[in-house]
């Protein structure tokens, strides 16, 4: 398929062979011009399952951020893989895998090896090559980052990532719902692809050669009793209207643990976050992603930026210019985003004994459901957000696109704990700040934004 249109991915899958081979023709609107085959072939035995494919893709890039305007690839994939179950305590998996892209070719075999010694142990071993192409923002695209203010420029130049690396793991099960495993593993990389700084405030992308990682990982998990587990969101959901009962929830329980990710698993990368260290967040622009830290100033936007230009035009703000100077008009805790339970709870502790400041022209609470709202009933907390100052609605879509009179007029503000904030999402010309519930009442009692922590 050779398919140019803003469409929805075309996918047309008919049977070639025997033993469900599929073709398989899709746009997967990666670019706006793309060419992808796929070629697969499954075979189920006794004892074996074989897997194989061809893959064909030939992306084409037209931007003006690119150099020379347009990019071309043709990336070519060969791969099969056995899968063995020897007995029931030993199982293989083996496969081959040819790539190529651009200059380079590459054949990566892999091979995984478990045993289950009882129903307590079971040992993995598995041994293995990676290849990874550069992507489009790594190798062609200039771009900002727009929460900390800084340039990356894309390295046409970058060669693709290859890695080998092997993994020997063991676990350990008890039926006292004791469960140990332990994880070694060890990765070397050709051309890891690093991001690094050329100038401060400028970033770009370049191949690390002979880079490792090693490491160790041991996990543990342990349950007192059937009753007192780690399973949080299992109990959460049990006995809710509409969650499976009785034998019905066991067998749902069952299932759902099965979606964990194997212990012996490998990533690429892993990036580990302390929540505490991230400071209240608010969006300046108009998408999720143009957004800042309430301690900090909308960014310095680059002339030929017409995205950002038009986002701050809409907003009505320039760059430099404080969060915290920025005063609002109204005020919206809602949608089924962040209007739970426990959101409503949160919001309602700062309001608690205060009132929303006059600046303030309207201020609304749609709890996230009926249920909800009947929850918070229970609590008293319409008693505390109407006391505030709030509206209290019933649950529904309300402020957050603008439903039926719940809009903002045109050029006023409004911090809001919905999810989107698009020109118009609430209103002709309106302009949305994105925050949490516990932000928007904080903002609530002074017209502006303000740090919920000094509060």
């Amino acid at each position: 398929t050779n398919d140019t249109r803003e469409s929805p991915a075309i996918q047309i899958c008919k049977d070639l062979l025997d033993e469900g081979a599929k073709l398989a023709i899709h746009d997967p609107r990666v670019s706006p011009k793309n060419i992808e085959y796929e070629l697969l072939f499954n075979r189920d035995l006794e004892k074996f399952t074989y897997n194989g494919g061809v893959e064909f893709s030939n992306p084409e890039y037209q931007s003006d951020r690119i150099a020379g305007g347009i990019q071309q690839k043709e990336i070519i994939g060969l791969f099969n893989q056995v899968a063995w179950n020897a007995t029931s305590m030993i199982k293989a998996v083996s496969g081959l895998r040819f790539d190529t892209c651009r200059d380079t070719t590459v054949i990566s075999p892999r091979i995984a090896l478990s045993f289950k010694m009882n129903e307590s142990w079971i040992y993995r071993l598995a041994y293995g090559h990676g290849f990874r192409e550069p992507s489009l923002k790594e190798s062609l695209i200039d771009w900002d980052h727009l929460q900390f203010g800084y340039r990356v420029k894309g390295n046409p130049n970058l060669k693709p990532e290859i890695s080998r690396g092997f993994t020997l793991g063991a676990e350990y099960r008890n039926n006292n719902n004791f469960q140990l495993s332990t994880l070694l593993y060890h990765n070397t990389f050709s051309n890891l692809i690093k991001d690094y700084a050329i100038e401060p405030g400028l970033l770009s992308y370049r191949n690390i050669e002979n880079a490792y990682f090693t490491g160790i990982e041991i996990i543990s998990k342990w349950a007192i009793n059937s009753k007192l587990s780690s399973s949080f969101t299992f109990n959460y959901v049990k006995n809710r209207p509409f969650a499976p009962k009785g034998e019905e929830f066991k067998k749902a329980v069952d299932y759902w643990k099965d979606l964990a990710t194997d212990s012996d698993a490998l990533f690429d990368s892993k990036y580990l976050f302390s929540a505490e260290e991230i400071l209240p967040q608010v969006t300046w622009g108009t998408s999720p992603e143009m957004v800042t830290h309430v301690e900090d100033a909308i960014p310095q936007v680059g002339k030929d930026n017409k995205n950002l230009l038009d986002a701050l035009s809409y907003m009505g703000l320039e760059p430099g210019t404080k969060i915290k100077d920025i005063e609002l008009d109204q005020i919206f805790i809602g949608s089924c985003t962040n209007s739970r339970i426990e959101d409503l709870r949160a919001a309602s502790e700062i309001l608690n004994g205060n009132k929303i400041s006059k600046k303030i022209r309207r201020a609304i609470v749609v709890p996230g459901s009926g249920l909800v709202k009947k929850q918070a009933e229970s609590e008293g907390l319409d008693e505390i957000f109407k006391s505030a100052g709030f509206e209290w609605r019933d649950a529904g879509c309300s402020m957050c696109l603008g439903m039926n009179p719940d809009q903002l007029k045109e050029f006023e503000r409004c911090a809001s704990t919905s999810n989107r904030n698009f020109e118009g999402r609430q209103g002709f010309k309106g302009r949305t700040h994105l925050v949490s519930p516990i932000m928007a009442a904080a903002a609530s009692l002074e017209g502006k934004f303000i740090d919920v922590r000094d509060i």
